[in-house]
């Protein structure tokens, strides 16, 4: 059913740590993708437009201006889902439980020298602008990482970009001349590569806050129960999981230094920060085999986009229709806009393998928005840890786990 990781080529530390945080990106951009809505697009475009306006009226620019959109976003992210009514009463007790995220964040926000005060007035003021007390459930579900694949298109491929322009991964499909495509889609490609790559990591680092609150609020009465009848490779997924869990227990309360504290990139900054991240994480990877397979599969997403946007579109050449723009070739154009070159023949190939993995993330994260499993409540990409070796949509035991917890 899903397309996970096999027997994997020997990679250096760096090189596993730089896959898995794409692997985690990259569920982010397909669910983002596959339940993107004429809602989602209305609301993003009138909230991208107010911040904008918030921003340049401080002014803050740069990369400073980046981190105060950031903290607004998480700010609102919070006080949307401690509006909503949880179906789940144990949901709902985690809800009303968001002071100690509330408080992590204003203290990065007072960290990083914006006035706290201002900050909040800020907050303020969107909150009551956007009515976030009604919003719908679809929007203040992973409100920060929604949002940000609807600023920046596709979150993973350019974060792949900038492994490769550090050396941290290589590839022999490597940056097509950057130069000459950068002007016409970016400006300076590599200050965007560089603006995505923050991002991501600012929203990597709020989803870690958001998994440590949780576990401080919820650990003593976890339960997880491993049945002997199992086959070994479920049995395996579900240690994994439990090791995960307390591995992010272990690293609760020790300080690291957070993407905004690097003033450059570097291979050995980005390789020594990305360790740090994925150690409170705790996320291993469920589709990236290898580092060529990365670009397949990102490709893949572009051309279930396409598909989506024309359903008329064949998704890849057909005898019949010979000279008719296919989905392969449309998802050719978007990876060319990145710097990435691939025949559409084997885009295809990694759309036929990617497919059904893509409808079953949609429909899981529109579960999820539905029920509004949300802000302080096990992450969503770990259900697939779980139950990525069954082929039941829904695993009684992950149903199970809800339920206890």
């Amino acid at each position: 059913m899903f397309h996970f990781v096999k027997n994997m080529p020997r990679l250096s530390n760096a090189e596993n740590t730089a896959l898995n945080i794409l692997d985690y990106l990259f569920f982010h951009d397909v669910a983002s993708v596959s339940n993107y809505s004429v809602l989602k697009h209305n609301f993003y475009n009138e909230l991208g437009r107010v911040l904008n306006i918030i921003i340049l009226g401080k002014p803050l620019i740069g990369r400073r201006g980046q981190l105060y959109r950031h903290f607004l976003l998480c700010g609102l992210e919070i006080m949307a889902s401690s509006h909503v009514q949880a179906s789940n009463e144990i949901f709902a007790k985690n809800l009303r439980q968001t002071l100690p995220i509330t408080q992590r964040l204003i203290d990065q926000v007072e960290k990083q020298g914006f006035d706290t005060a201002e900050f909040n007035r800020d907050l303020y003021n969107l909150e009551h602008y956007f009515k976030i007390d009604q919003l719908d459930k679809s929007l203040s579900y992973k409100l920060v990482a929604q949002f940000l694949w609807w600023e920046y298109d596709f979150i993973s491929l350019a974060v792949f970009a900038k492994f490769l322009d550090l050396e941290i991964l290589t590839s022999g499909r490597l940056l097509v001349n950057k130069n000459l495509k950068a002007e016409e889609f970016f400006g300076d490609v590599d200050a965007f590569f560089d603006q995505v790559f923050f991002r991501a990591m600012l929203l990597i680092e709020f989803e870690i806050i958001k998994r440590q609150v949780y576990l401080t609020n919820n650990l003593k009465t976890m339960e997880f129960n491993i049945n002997l009848r199992d086959s070994a490779e479920k049995i395996n997924d579900q240690l994994f999981f439990i090791y995960a869990t307390k591995g992010v227990q272990d690293l609760i309360g020790k300080p690291f230094k957070g993407i905004a504290e690097f003033k450059v990139y570097s291979n050995t900054v980005i390789t020594n920060y990305t360790k740090d991240i994925l150690d409170r994480l705790k996320h291993r990877r469920l589709y990236f085999d290898n580092r060529p397979d990365c670009l397949g599969l990102m490709g893949s997403l572009f051309v279930s986009l396409a598909k989506e946007e024309n359903l008329s579109r064949p998704i890849h050449k057909v005898p019949v229709e010979p000279d008719k723009f296919s989905c392969t070739n449309e998802a050719q154009l978007r990876l060319k806009k990145y710097g990435f070159s691939l025949d559409a023949r084997t885009l295809n190939k990694h759309y036929k393998k990617f497919y059904s993995t893509y409808f079953i993330i949609r429909d899981y994260f529109n579960e999820f928005s539905d029920e509004q499993i949300g802000l302080l409540t096990p992450d969503l990409i770990h259900h697939f840890s779980v139950t990525k070796h069954t082929d039941r949509p829904f695993d009684p035991l992950f149903e199970a786990m809800f339920a206890k917890w």
